[in-house]
């Protein structure tokens, strides 16, 4: 009995580690969670797998973190403290990794900054600068998250790409100096099962849950990108009797809790304003 209980522990360790070496081997892209790399400041070429880039009247500097990170023991930091007019000037590039032509990937990172808001562009591409896919103009947030994307390569790609972050955006400099995280980076074939966070393509409202409710309930509503976002609640005349949230929100979905212990049971309507967008729909007050 103890024999067999053992060969069943052996095949069990045997099966995780073929398992493993299976995921990793998927991944092509090299060092992208930063394990690699020794802690402190960083130029140029000093971190395996990547580039580093500041250029133009830009100003920032890279290092490789070991305390505020995603997971495992390593970041990448990158402390902007000056941009010009070229998004372009300021760049962490992942490259080179292998792809073969005509091939799905997902791409996917964890970030964060230490201010809420600076833009960020994500993309993949070759090394004539053709880009595959990318995600734009990303709103940081202060906790992390992910940003997920899939590209197909053309069918006469080369066989290698690179995938370079701009932290450059002119729209950053009223901001003024920002710290961003990086960690994790993954570049997948698609039937690889990674969880995605995809930014939405349009403005959304969602309907309330529960409805109805008594007292609180949720609302969720979804943005293309960076917007001040109203959400109040109206009652049947049209008279506005609570502001819901009223601030600024990053691209994706959010969720805002109302809570009506204070109102009296009764129909009632949420409104949305964001950029150009309004929606209005009804929920029900039960007590």
């Amino acid at each position: 009995m103890e024999n067999r209980l053992l060969q069943i522990f052996y095949c069990l360790i045997l099966f995780f580690l073929v398992l493993s070496v299976s995921v990793f081997a998927q991944q092509i892209n090299l060092n992208g969670d930063f394990e690699e790399t020794s802690p402190g400041a960083k130029l140029d070429k000093d971190i395996a797998g990547w580039t580093l880039i500041v250029g133009g009247a830009a100003r920032a500097t890279f290092a490789i973190e070991d305390t505020a990170v995603y997971s495992g023991n390593r970041a990448l930091l990158v402390k902007v403290t000056g941009v010009d007019v070229n998004p372009w000037d300021i760049q962490a590039v992942n490259e080179p990794f292998k792809v073969k032509p005509n091939t799905t990937y997902t791409y996917s990172i964890w970030v964060k900054a230490d201010v809420y808001g600076p833009i960020v562009d994500f993309t993949v591409g070759d090394f004539s600068y053709n880009e595959w896919g990318k995600a734009s103009q990303v709103a940081m947030t202060t906790k992390w998250r992910q940003i997920s994307f899939n590209f197909t390569t053309p069918a006469n790609s080369p066989d290698s790409g690179r995938a370079p972050i701009h932290f450059a955006e002119p729209s950053n400099a009223a901001i003024g100096t920002v710290n961003y995280f990086i960690d994790n980076l993954k570049i997948v074939p698609k039937t690889t099962d990674v969880k995605e966070e995809q930014i939405p393509n349009s403005f959304n409202l969602g309907q309330n849950y529960p409805n109805p409710f008594n007292p609180e309930t949720t609302i969720e509503f979804s943005i293309p990108e960076r917007s001040n976002a109203r959400l109040v609640l109206i009652n049947t005349l049209g008279q506005i009797v609570k502001e819901i949230t009223n601030g600024s929100y990053a691209a994706g979905k959010h969720q805002i809790k109302l809570n009506a212990y204070d109102l009296s049971s009764g129909i009632y309507f949420y409104k949305l304003e964001a950029g150009n967008f309004v929606s209005v729909k009804k929920l029900i007050l039960m007590k």
